[in-house]
């Protein structure tokens, strides 16, 4: 994150996120079907997080 895309009429959208505690080396990747996915691409073999985890 963040995600900056260039649009069809010239203008641009962005997707960002506030506040972003322990989502380390999170990106957006497309699926191929206009969805965007959340990926941890820093440790393809996953990762455990211990405690409390508050999401709005």
């Amino acid at each position: 994150m963040p995600v900056t895309v260039e649009l069809a009429d010239g203008s641009y959208a962005a997707i960002t996120e506030g506040a972003l505690f322990d989502y380390s080396g999170m990106t957006l990747q497309a699926t191929g079907s206009m969805m965007l996915q959340g990926v941890f691409e820093d440790d393809p073999k996953g990762w455990e997080l211990e405690g409390t985890i508050y999401s709005p």
